[in-house]
């Protein structure tokens, strides 16, 4: 489950004033003018990740001392054009689809994915990480599809999902070893042959190939093959990690130890290969005192390398010949452009078979009550998955702000500028409990804007009304009749979560739906919320479908309390 601390729950509008002609200049990248010696300020090659993203453009990351998030830059394989700064989120890594647009693995309390368009602007999030440790997301990579995939390394998993945050498949990385060195740190995607390379905490250094071929959208990888390998994980940011690995498009797997070693090869089936020897000029070798190579990429006929060094930041290498190409070292970063609106990746069809309804789009707009503990969206896309093929499956994106209400979702930006682009079949509203003590006039206010942006964008408004905190059930009802109202008002649809807790706790008064802060629900209460959604959405009931992580029984027991709840909505949204 995921820790309830403010801080950890996402936050996707943290850069996002978008709906303006410009965004807040203090949310968007910055890079002061450099000091004299080319080096930009706040940037740290000596323990700078490095990924090749699919538009071939270089990525790199370092966490930056005394701020708030970390230092991104973007520059051609033959160092120009240079663009980046410090972002308000903690990075690990950053990469780009073959279209520019960009992802950036936001791990500790963040604990998400956060997704830029070419202009460094914030496009959305893949906020359902979840995770017991402070690193996760610890990796993200983009495949040739435009797809990215992330690694929920405490969950045994890796989310595939679309530029603009629809989760389209989900992967189940089985444990090897077992234990806590068997943890997924790092890993490379091949889609020609639908396979993972992975790698893990082991201090044996093995390097494993995983299919996740198949027809469902939640699979459980099957090992193919696994190597030996000099590569090990380290907490990067902070100089760790030995040699490193990638895939081609192919499925070849290069990787280097973190000297002067050749780069091994090995075929999509296992097979070594023959080694490739680098002519090394004679500053190219690590020191005695480095630590030596990190990161291998490899892009079209190159392979590049970085390694902790005070003033470089990658080797180019012919990959036919071993021979060095040159190399690039820091040098001036143009902030970018500022004022520039940003763009949404067009959403592309979901799959579906043959007669299938065409899947829902969903955006969810709300706070932890929606993603903290557990995930509404997650579980109502299961609950879709598991259904008869009559009932659409549901493709859910959310902007969560943790202990926000309508009103600052309203003002952030994000949360409107997604309602206007993302053409979603469903928007759901959710407010603070904070309706119940004293804030209706707020909460009418935004419902009604949102209501409107919805209503303009031909989408349809969905009021989630969640549960009190323990000790304060009175405020359901109050809290679900102001909701009620605006549903009336506004020509759109109810989802009682709160009271369907009452109901719940009427057959089961020793029922425990609050998590151990008692503020939130616990995978029972986001459980129940999500099937009363689930029916509020596709005017079916939840009985017999995916259990989620709960028994049968307990699942049962809530998938008919919230049927009994979804119906009675359906008579108040016409009172």
């Amino acid at each position: 489950m995921r820790p309830t601390n403010r801080r950890t729950v996402s936050r996707i509008g943290l850069l996002a004033a978008i709906a303006a002609a410009c965004l807040c200049p203090a949310d968007n990248a910055r890079a002061a003018e450099p000091p004299a010696s080319g080096e930009p300020p706040a940037f740290n090659c000596q323990t700078a990740t490095m990924t090749l993203g699919r538009d071939g453009k270089v990525y790199m990351t370092c966490l930056v001392p005394k701020e708030p998030g970390g230092f991104v830059m973007r520059l051609d394989l033959d160092g120009r054009e240079r663009v980046g700064g410090v972002l308000t989120t903690q990075v690990f890594n950053a990469t780009a689809n073959a279209q520019g647009f960009m992802a950036t693995s936001n791990p500790h309390f963040a604990r998400k994915v956060t997704l830029w368009d070419p202009g460094f602007n914030v496009v959305g999030a893949m906020v359902k990480i979840s995770g017991f440790t402070f690193y996760a997301p610890i990796h993200v990579e983009a495949g040739p599809s435009g797809d990215f995939y992330a690694a929920d390394n405490p969950a045994d998993r890796i989310v595939r999902f679309t530029p603009d945050g629809m989760r389209v498949g989900t992967y189940a990385v089985p444990r090897e070893p077992e234990g806590d060195s068997g943890v997924l740190r790092d890993f490379r995607v091949c889609e020609k042959h639908h396979t993972f390379y992975v790698l893990t905490s082991d201090p044996k250094r093995v390097i494993r190939c995983l299919s996740f071929d198949g027809p469902d959208w939640k699979i459980t990888c099957r090992k193919l093959w696994s190597v030996e390998t000099p590569v090990s994980w380290g907490e990067r940011h902070l100089g760790g990690g030995s040699g490193g690995f990638d895939v081609d498009p192919d499925g070849v797997l290069y990787f280097k130890d973190n000297r002067g070693g050749p780069i091994k090869r090995y075929d999509p089936d296992g097979k070594p290969m023959e080694d490739l020897p680098l002519k090394f000029g004679p500053d190219q070798l690590p020191g005695p005192a480095e630590s030596g190579f990190r990161y291998l990429s490899i892009v079209g006929k190159e392979a590049v390398l970085n390694r902790a060094h005070k003033t470089e930041l990658f080797q180019r290498y012919d990959l036919a010949t071993g021979q060095l190409k040159g190399v690039v070292s820091v040098g001036p970063v143009t902030p970018p452009t500022k004022g520039v609106a940003p763009s949404m990746p067009e959403p592309k069809p979901a799959p579906h078979a043959e007669g299938e309804p065409h899947p829902m789009r969903v955006l969810f707009v709300g706070n932890s009550q929606v993603n903290c503990v557990s995930d509404i969206a997650e579980i109502v896309e299961d609950l879709s998955h598991s259904a008869p093929a009559s009932i659409p499956r549901i493709q859910a994106d959310e902007v969560v702000i943790g202990g926000a209400g309508l009103e600052q979702l309203w003002n952030d930006g994000l949360a409107r500028r997604k309602i206007e682009i993302g053409r979603y079949d469903v928007v759901v509203l959710q407010e603070m409990i904070g309706v119940a003590e004293g804030r209706k006039d707020s909460f009418v206010k935004h419902a009604r804007l949102f209501g409107e942006a919805v209503q303009q964008a031909k989408s349809r408004t969905l009021f989630f009304v969640t549960a009190q905190v323990e000790g304060k059930k009175a405020a359901h009802e109050v809290m679900y009749k102001a909701n009620q109202e605006m549903a009336r008002e506004l020509g759109c649809r109810l989802a009682g979560g709160g009271m369907a807790w009452l109901r719940a706790w009427a057959k089961d008064p020793k029922l425990d739906l609050h998590h151990t802060d008692r503020a939130h629900p616990n995978v029972k209460g986001y459980y129940l919320n999500a099937c009363v959604i689930y029916a509020a959405m596709t005017d079916a009931s939840s009985v017999g479908l995916d259990p989620f992580s709960l028994s049968k029984e307990d699942a049962r027991f809530l998938q008919e309390i919230a049927w009994e709840q979804a119906r009675e909505d359906r008579v108040q949204e016409k009172k």
